[in-house]
């Protein structure tokens, strides 16, 4: 039976009143004086469990009641909970030294610039976006710059505001200004893009009912790419909690071309489940266009009690809610030697029968047995002793401890005459067809394994100069006896100097067979010219892995020289003096992703020298793409995880060799916000 209007009116309103009773009932009553807020903020664009709506859409009723908005200090949720201000930490990380706060940027370039709003001297606001130079946005949220608009007008302007990447400045306005920090980015469809940041929960600040997640986005002509897996844009997250597990969070945004909006989205937390920590990836993938990101926020729902305390001891701010020097947690387990149970799943197979010169260079490296034909391509070019760690996988997607079969396999396998006469190898049997490739404990066995002191930490997909251990030799004496080594403020010995070995690639995959460069000028005549086949390794894809070497200065010099420039995602290939005290890999790391980075990390800290031997190289060899590889740089969570596993290395730096706030009393006793600018921290 059709119902006329006036009934359909009655059933949409009784409808509207039940679902009114039974919001108010599971969140509670919002605090007076926010509710104008909320009206003023329904236009605005919110998000349900990460799906993204528009609360016009909405009756207004379930757009102001279902989500909170920032409108000052509010009590919301329960009737004692109380929304504290943002966790996040809105400042770009120093590459110069590991840091935990603050958003951390990898490779991909980024338009970073400090937005202000409300200025009255508008001079000052105007200097501050032509520094930047980004285009602002309209308006009371924005600063003009005399050009008008955001976003930009096409692509192509977008494209050129990405060229140049501007480290968020410190200054600031009038006492009216509103400031906040914009990040934009290029999107792609099969590159992750994306910029993190590690925010650790104080131990007193426990009692976290819910979480809130909120930013402002625009997009310019943003197209998701159906084909692509694991797509997103917005804002992943991973929610730590004290007993160990877990939670995902997600908050995605509109593609298109849109003004700022606000998106928004709420996370409640278990009793049992207090937070202590919350990483956040800030990104695209699977999309192209254009995307700014600003404002982001992420705000704890606590109890009142807790609120009154922290503002009592005037810590109610994001430097009194984080810890500055936060505890090492262990999320992830690391692989090691000593913590297997059941049978052995490692084997010292053979070690050199032929006696060595003590000052040999050994290369040391690893590799799967099923790619054992890459190593054995790299070998025909060496000639001095190596320590190679072997890894077997399994296919068996149970506990695998059935190793003594395969060893007559693997020794099948190895029947290369290097393997029996100068080299020591230790194969390592895989537990399971799901375990990840353990890397870094690869690594480490093959260090404890290698025959000489000195040795050449090198992958083995690439091959080492002709006559590199003899070029070695004469650089470290031509080092030691240079006037910039007796000049220098400080003097490292051998123990305590990272030999750097220029690192090239083939720039195509070639049809017939490679040969490398034979000497020094056959590689310069081979990265230069019209018909140059080799360049720099990564320099498109990761250019700051191997920036610090200075290659326009390596291919004019025949001397040894100092790296002054370190940064925090430079990678080289080292020659290293084993020592008792040596940093050996980080084994939390395992597959792909941060696993040479963090070692490189740690030489530096540890007050490593880093010297650029100028007659030395080796170049990576074309090969297919591992399976490690493709899910690192194609699985966003993947990459997540990784990112995880990164921060706590950091933090463990940051605590053991005292670094930053954990080199101050103050912070490691949990002390509030230091007074002065951010770059104090």
């Amino acid at each position: 039976m059709a119902l006329d209007g006036e009934a359909v009116c009655c059933c949409t309103l009784c409808g509207a009143i039940l679902l009114t009773a039974l919001l108010t009932a599971t969140l509670g009553s919002y605090g007076t004086g926010s509710q104008g807020c909320m009206e003023a903020d329904v236009a605005w664009s919110t998000s349900v469990m990460g799906k993204q709506s528009d609360s016009s859409d909405l009756p207004e009723f379930l757009a102001t009641a279902a989500f909170s908005r920032e409108c000052g200090p509010s009590v919301t949720g329960h009737r004692r909970d109380v929304l504290s201000p943002s966790l996040v930490i809105n400042r770009i990380t120093s590459p110069l030294e590991p840091s935990s706060v603050g958003w951390w940027m990898p490779h991909t370039r980024w338009t970073v610039k400090h937005r202000c709003s409300g200025a009255t001297n508008s001079s000052a606001v105007d200097s501050s976006a032509k520094d930047a130079g980004s285009v602002a946005e309209p308006g009371p949220r924005g600063l003009g710059n005399g050009r008008g608009i955001w976003p930009p007008v096409n692509l192509a302007e977008a494209v050129r505001l990405t060229t140049n990447v501007h480290k968020w400045g410190q200054g600031v306005g009038p006492t009216d200004v509103r400031c906040s920090l914009a990040m934009g980015v290029m999107c792609k469809p099969d590159h992750i893009r994306a910029t993190y940041q590690y925010i650790t929960v104080r131990s007193d600040m426990q009692s976290i009912r819910r979480l809130q997640l909120s930013l402002y986005a625009s997009t310019l002509s943003m197209v998701h790419h159906e084909t692509s897996e694991n797509s997103f844009i917005g804002l992943l997250a991973v929610v730590l909690h004290a007993d160990g597990s877990n939670s995902s969070w997600r908050l995605d945004i509109a593609n298109g071309t849109q003004p700022y909006r606000r998106y928004t989205t709420d996370m409640f937390i278990y009793s049992q489940r207090s937070v202590v920590a919350i990483v956040l990836m800030l990104g695209c993938h699977g999309f192209t266009g254009y995307v700014q990101f600003k404002d982001v926020a992420v705000r704890a729902y606590t109890s009142k009690s807790t609120a009154k305390a922290f503002q009592a001891e005037g810590r109610w701010n994001p430097f009194g809610l984080i810890d500055l020097c936060p505890p090492v947690l262990s999320a992830f387990t690391p692989v090691t030697l000593n913590a297997d149970s059941g049978p052995p799943r490692w084997w010292h197979l053979y070690s050199p029968s032929k006696a060595l010169d003590p000052g040999e260079v050994t290369l040391a490296t690893q590799v799967s047995l099923d790619r054992i034909d890459v190593l054995e391509r790299s070998m025909k070019e060496w000639n001095g002793p190596m320590s190679v760690a072997v890894y077997v996988p399994s296919k068996s997607q149970l506990p695998d401890t059935d190793h003594e079969w395969k060893k007559l396999y693997v020794k099948k396998k190895l029947r290369n005459v290097k393997f029996l006469t100068v080299c020591s190898v230790v194969v390592m049997f895989a537990q399971s067809a799901n375990e990840e490739y353990p890397i870094n404990t690869l690594r480490n066995i093959a260090i404890r394994y290698s025959p000489t002191e000195m040795i050449l930490l090198q992958d083995a997909d690439f091959v080492p100069s002709p006559n590199f251990s003899a070029q070695f030799r004469l650089s470290m004496v031509t080092w030691f006896n240079s006037t910039e080594y007796k000049s220098s403020l400080v003097q490292n010995s051998v123990d305590k100097t990272a030999f750097v070995v220029p690192a090239f690639e083939f720039t195509t995959h070639p049809k017939v067979k490679i040969v490398p460069p034979a000497s020094k000028q056959d590689l310069i005549s081979q990265t230069h010219g019209a018909k140059s086949i080799i360049a720099p390794f990564r320099q498109l894809m990761s250019p700051l892995s191997h920036q610090p070497v200075d290659y326009q200065h390596w291919y004019m010099t025949q001397q040894p020289y100092l790296i002054n420039s370190y940064q925090d995602k430079f990678e080289p290939y080292l020659v290293l003096r084993k020592t008792q005290h040596m940093p050996v890999y980080d084994e939390s790391f395992r597959s792909y992703g941060m696993n040479k980075v963090s070692h490189i990390m740690e030489l530096s800290v540890a007050g490593y020298q880093f010297v650029v031997m100028p007659n030395i190289w080796a170049i990576h060899m074309p090969h297919r793409e591992s399976v490690h590889a493709k899910k690192f740089l194609q699985d966003p969570n993947e990459r997540l995880k990784n990112r995880l596993i990164r921060f706590q290395f950091v933090v463990s730096l940051q605590r053991q060799y005292r670094l930053g706030r954990c080199g101050k009393d103050e912070a490691r006793q949990g002390s509030a916000r230091p007074q002065g600018s951010h770059d104090q921290l």
